[in-house]
Parts: C-alpha cells; sequence; structure tokens
C-alpha cells in the first residue's frame, strides 16, 4: 500500500470525526488516545486504532484499516487484531475497513458461521457521494473526493473542483503544495495521476511543476526504465534529483527507489 498508507495516517487525525460520524454512523463526543502496545507472540501495529465515547456515553475502541486491493485474508487478519485487542482491553471493539480501490471490495467481511468473532465493517470510498466529500470544510477530507463516487469520464472536472475547494480553504502555499502532491498521488488510485498534472499546469495558482512533473515522469524513467533493467547509475541519479527538489521524506524516496532510507540519506549527505 506503500504511499498511499502513510498519506492517509498523515491526514487521519483530521479525517477521523468526519469519517466516524459520516461514514461510520458513530457521534462521536470525546477521544482519548491508546497508549499501549498490541503484543502477542507477534506484535501488529493498527492503521489506527483510538478510544471514543459515542453519544449515549458508551466508551470503546475503534479500529480502522485501510486497503487498496482486496486481500482473501483480511477479515482473519480482522479477527485477529479484535482477539488482541478483546485480551487486552476486555471492552466492546468497533472494527471498520475502510476500501480505497476503485469499484467495490469483494472481500469477506464476515467471518464462516461457528467462529467466535464475527467480522468488521466493509466501507468502499468509491461510494461515497461527491457532494459529501467536496461540502467538507476539512481540507483532508476533501482531498478523499478523487476516491469517490463520481463517472470516470468527470475526472477533470473533479479535481479541478477539490483544488478549488481546498483553495478556498488554504492560503498558505507550503500548505497547498503539500495538498497538491497527496492529490497527484491519491488520483494514481484512479489512473487520473496525468489529469492531475495537466490541470495544475494550467491552473492559474503558484506550484512548482517541477516537483510533480519530476514525481511522475522520473519515477516512471527512473523506476521502469532505470530499476527493472538494473541500472544503478539512473536510479542515484533519480535519488540526487528527488533530493535536491525537497519536496518528498528520506523515507517517501527510499520507498519510491525501492532501496533503504539509510541508502538515500548517504546520498544525502553527499550532496
Amino acid at each position: 500500500m506503500g504511499e498511499f498508507d502513510k498519506i492517509l495516517k498523515e491526514n487521519i487525525e483530521a479525517l477521523f470525526l468526519p469519517l466516524s460520524e459520516k461514514l461510520f454512523g458513530i457521534r462521536i463526543t470525546q477521544t482519548r488516545e491508546v497508549k499501549e502496545k498490541l503484543q502477542s507472540t507477534i506484535e501488529r501495529e493498527p492503521d489506527f486504532l483510538k478510544w471514543v465515547t459515542d453519544e449515549t456515553g458508551q466508551e470503546f475502541l475503534l479500529h480502522l484499516e485501510f486497503q487498496t486491493q482486496d486481500d482473501p485474508k483480511m477479515v482473519y487478519r480482522m479477527a485477529e487484531y479484535k482477539a488482541l485487542l478483546l485480551r487486552k482491553f476486555e471492552v466492546p471493539v468497533q472494527q471498520f475497513v475502510l476500501y480505497l480501490g476503485a469499484g467495490r471490495s469483494r472481500m469477506t467481511s464476515q467471518l464462516p458461521q461457528g467462529q467466535e468473532i464475527t467480522g468488521y465493517t466493509l466501507k468502499n470510498l468509491s461510494e461515497v457521494p461527491l457532494k459529501q466529500t467536496l461540502s467538507s470544510s476539512v481540507p483532508e477530507e476533501i482531498l478523499l473526493a478523487i476516491l469517490g463516487d463520481y463517472p470516470p469520464e468527470e475526472g477533470k472536472q473533479v479535481i479541478q473542483r477539490i483544488i478549488e475547494r481546498l483553495w478556498a480553504l488554504q492560503d498558505d502555499e507550503t500548505t497547498r503544495q503539500r495538498y497538491l502532491q497527496h492529490l497527484v498521488i491519491l488520483s494514481r488510485l484512479r489512473k487520473l495521476d496525468n489529469l492531475a498534472k495537466e490541470i495544475t499546469e494550467s491552473m492559474p495558482i503558484t506550484y512548482d511543476i517541477e516537483s510533480d512533473s519530476f514525481y511522475k515522469e522520473g519515477l516512471e524513467k527512473g523506476i521502469e526504465r532505470g530499476i527493472e533493467k538494473g541500472a544503478e547509475n539512473t536510479k542515484l541519479i533519480m535519488i540526487e534529483n528527488m533530493l535536491k527538489n525537497g519536496v518528498l521524506t528520506i523515507a517517501q524516496i527510499a520507498e519510491i527507489a525501492e532501496t533503504t532510507e539509510e541508502a538515500v540519506q548517504k546520498i544525502a549527505e553527499g550532496l
């Protein structure tokens, strides 16, 4: 899942309340952090886990996982999480999987009859109406509109509306660039990243196009032509250019180049 997972984890604190109410049907009045680690013979790190109190006063654990593609074992992964949570905390647990892929997920969300943990709730972002996300006052939620319910041929208009809404809410240039970077990356899940690039080039906005074009074209040329053919020199140039561009983190560059963070850091020190 990689970069998509990182974006959602970065934005989840801002997304948590609107997602809980609009998508999961939970009106939260209070939250607190879960400080303890889940430990057994293995240690699992949930995508998102928090203590929440709903409008009835009930406190429970809300567990959320993100998926970009179907995992036939997802129901068992969720059952494993739930078993660890129940054993450790002995409290009610509500689980949700948010599917980011195109169309409807075909994952099984309920365990077979006779298995005690019944399952989790599965939500498809591709079924969320555009009006719901675009009308939000939370920029991180507006970004999710690119993954929502609209005809593929309307992708260009949707991207334009997302950018216009983000610009209406945010005038800080650094934050705007971060939102655009996230939008281009998320648009790849709908094969709209070329459109996203085209629109950012044509709109009357301040945006460093080189960062976006390098991210796309450098990714294609550097990874597809360089890494796949074993051209280490091309990979080195790609990493150096990404470092000089200053948009991506060391971790993101390492993931794109399929190398270690230590290797990227060493290259950075030599620039």
